[in-house]
């Protein structure tokens, strides 16, 4: 995620609600839903800053980097848990609070939609792995490691772990890739999709404490393989 974007998004909100010291949105139900996209973008229009305000509207333009332009997709952008986090984070250094309250079937709904990426994503990459693996320590990944015919295939996968950092963590091939065949690893469907298959395999996780980085980052960062790094908001690095 941009974090010059999240950082536009909370100034225009920070403006909107400065009298606020409790930000509510309400994504429970497709009424509330469509009264908060209608506040969300209200925010924008009633910007005092001509040039946040632009930068702000842009996102509710058909294909934009930050693609805001249905309730669906402003729903999905706010259930992206290093959306949550940076914003919460943002706002609770001015003293204040973002509560999103989220539908009660979210968790189903992603699981499904989790389901029909990976069926899609076994029939577009060459020798996809459709296993989901789970370790509970790092000699188990590495013995896994060890066992591929080419190590170097670990990087064309994603890690996941529990942001308390107290769960086994789990191994999932990347299933996005360029038309060369390269991974992509900033693709917010596939993310959820992570998300999801995670809290399917975990039972007792919430689905919003998943958090997944790339193979990378994890091999080269042992203090941060089972409990990501608080601080931080790149997602190839959290």
């Amino acid at each position: 995620m941009n974090v010059n974007k999240l950082n536009i998004i909370y100034l225009v909100l920070s403006d909107f609600y400065n009298s606020n010291k409790i930000i509510n949105i309400d994504l429970r139900n497709e009424a509330a839903l469509h009264k908060a996209y209608i506040n969300f973008k209200m925010a924008g229009r009633y910007c005092s800053h001509l040039k946040l305000k632009n930068n702000f509207m842009r996102m509710f333009i058909v294909g934009n980097e930050v693609d805001l332009s249905t309730p669906k997709n402003f729903m999905e952008f706010m259930m992206d848990w290093e959306v949550l986090e940076y914003l919460q984070n943002a706002f609770a250094r001015v003293g204040k609070t973002l509560k999103v309250k989220y539908p009660a079937d979210a968790y189903i709904n992603e699981i499904s939609e989790s389901n029909k990426f990976y069926k899609e994503a076994a029939q577009r990459v060459v020798n996809f792995d459709k296993n989901v693996h789970i370790f509970n320590t790092e000699e188990d990944v590495f013995r896994f490691i060890s066992l591929l015919d080419d190590p170097h295939d670990i990087y064309n996968y994603f890690f996941c772990r529990s942001v308390t950092g107290d769960q086994p963590v789990m191994m999932i091939m990347n299933g996005t890739r360029d038309e060369f065949g390269n991974p992509i690893w900033d693709d917010r469907r596939e993310r959820h999709a992570i998300m999801a298959q995670y809290k399917k395999y975990l039972k007792n996780v919430d689905y919003r404490e998943a958090r997944e980085c790339r193979a990378e980052y994890w091999l080269d960062n042992p203090k941060y393989r089972f409990e990501p790094d608080h601080n931080g908001y790149n997602r190839n690095g959290n």
